[in-house]
């Protein structure tokens, strides 16, 4: 994703742009649909409901908040330096989220009861 924002500030090309547009829109599903995943599996189901609706409020709220924020700047500084410094820190964050050893562990599968390495065993 962070390539892909970084990209999309020093294209001058706009068909380059477009396909860099496009890649950044299939990319986003790839990374989502895991997230998602390892959220249902492990939350409680009976605070699952509680914390997509959080979510939720959280995504809603940001559009606005980064228009009132990246409104003003973008009549300071150009839109293609904001996408490079933007594509540069999704970057750096995707980097160090790579190696964070909580989230490898979060993301581990858990053995369940009833599953067919335990009625093996």
């Amino acid at each position: 994703m962070g390539a892909f924002t970084f990209a999309l500030g020093i294209t001058p090309i706009f068909w380059l742009y477009l396909l860099c547009m496009a890649l950044t829109g299939i990319a986003l599903p790839i990374f989502n649909v895991p997230a998602t995943t390892l959220l249902q599996q492990k939350i409680d189901p009976d605070f699952l409901g509680r914390v997509f609706g959080v979510l939720g409020m959280i995504s809603s709220v940001m559009m606005p908040m980064g228009m009132i924020f990246f409104g003003p700047v973008a009549d300071i500084v150009t839109i293609e330096w904001l996408l490079i410094g933007s594509g540069l820190l999704i970057f750096v964050v995707g980097l160090l989220m790579f190696g964070n050893k909580s989230l490898i562990e979060a993301g581990r599968p858990t053995v369940q009861e009833g599953t067919a390495k335990e009625t093996a065993a």
